[in-house]
């Protein structure tokens, strides 16, 4: 048996941690965080994201790419979509067709008629 003494009470797992640590101490930093969430402002904050590292076009034209918004104007000006970001049509969209395929169902029906 090893050197080490065991200590007797009541542990928990920390997961953010992955290391054992006496249950009253692990209350305690849950509740420092509870408190540190409350504390936190409702207003909104700004997101910084840095810009694209450049990149060399080499489905379209060769061109390099250097920021966001040079890809962006590429892509419109080629008609590209990058996957994951195209428009689906809604249920609501649909519905907006629905009157002029009826109509068209109807005079149809009324030629053959």
């Amino acid at each position: 048996m090893s050197d080490a003494l065991i200590e007797r009470g009541a542990w928990v797992l920390d997961p953010d941690t992955l290391r054992w640590v006496p249950k009253d101490q692990y209350r305690r930093a849950v509740q420092r965080s509870r408190e540190a969430r409350r504390m936190r402002s409702d207003l909104p904050s700004p997101q910084v994201m840095r810009d694209i590292r450049p990149f060399v076009n080499v489905a379209v034209d060769g061109a390099e790419i250097s920021s966001r918004s040079a890809k962006r104007e590429m892509m419109k000006r080629h008609d590209l979509i990058e996957i994951g970001n195209e428009k689906r049509i809604t249920k609501r969209q649909g519905l907006k067709r629905l009157p002029s395929v009826k109509n068209s169902i109807k005079r149809a029906v009324q030629e053959l008629s």
